[in-house]
């Protein structure tokens, strides 16, 4: 796994941390959730993408898949009729079917898929840093 990757992985827990954030403090009641389901989304791409060497089409349609599956749980009202108790569990299956979740989970997975494809992929990261410390350097110099 090169550097790459590794970004991933911070990335993940970057996002992790916001979730964790998202949710023990913001108690807003309905774009918490809502934005919680937006960066789960693009949270889990992220470790997809430093889990398994695939194409980041077929890492965010697995991932919202997943959530799509999850969700299609809530709405059977899945952890009731099995009687869940676990709230682990509960917190990953979810209790209440919503349509702003797909909605979210969807612009998260394209949003994700559009930030690889257009900074990972065609390598504006590097471009854009050595745009940034050139500019920095030169506003800042002695010279």
């Amino acid at each position: 796994m090169g550097n790459r990757s590794i970004r991933y992985l911070y990335f993940f827990f970057l996002f992790l941390i916001g979730e964790i954030f998202i949710t023990t403090v913001w108690k807003e009641t309905w774009l918490r959730p809502v934005f919680g389901d937006f960066l789960v989304v693009i949270m889990l791409y992220c470790l997809g993408r430093f889990l398994f060497l695939a194409s980041q089409i077929l890492i965010g349609s697995g991932v919202l898949g997943l959530a799509y599956l999850l969700e299609t749980l809530q709405y059977f009202k899945v952890s009731t009729r099995f009687t869940i108790d676990n709230p682990i569990i509960l917190l990953a299956v979810g209790t209440l079917f919503d349509w702003w979740d797909i909605l979210a989970y969807t612009f998260g997975i394209a949003v994700a898929v559009l930030f690889h494809t257009i900074f990972v992929r065609k390598k504006l990261f590097s471009y854009f840093s050595t745009f940034c410390k050139s500019r920095i350097l030169n506003r800042y110099s002695l010279w």
